[in-house]
């Protein structure tokens, strides 16, 4: 998704997901997500480049076409000046997180 806002900010968010059937009703489901942002921007914490990204894998169980539970674990980086910032303001810059959830939609 591309993104224009103020002061000539342009940012694209690109995500990617692959299922992969173990079984019927079981599924690995491998993603990426990353940030890309055209100018450094400090206010918002963000740099040129490559701003972020998260990598994950859940292993997914089709309950029924509306319903999936799912556990799973990502890891978030924080690139460039990104991670610059983001350390100045003394956040981190790399993050592991087990998951537990469910997707659902009507």
């Amino acid at each position: 998704m591309l993104h224009f806002g103020e002061a000539g900010r342009v940012a694209l968010n690109v995500e990617i997901e692959k299922e992969i059937l173990l079984t019927q009703d079981w599924m690995l489901l491998p993603g990426l997500e990353l940030n890309v942002y055209a100018q450094n921007d400090f206010a918002t914490g963000h740099g040129s480049g490559i701003s972020d990204a998260v990598l994950g894998l859940y292993m997914v169980r089709r309950a029924n076409r509306k319903l999936m539970p799912y556990i799973g674990i990502q890891e978030s980086r924080k690139f460039g000046k990104t991670a610059e910032y983001a350390l100045k303001n003394g956040d981190i810059v790399s993050d592991t997180q087990w998951l537990i959830g469910v997707k659902a939609w009507y």
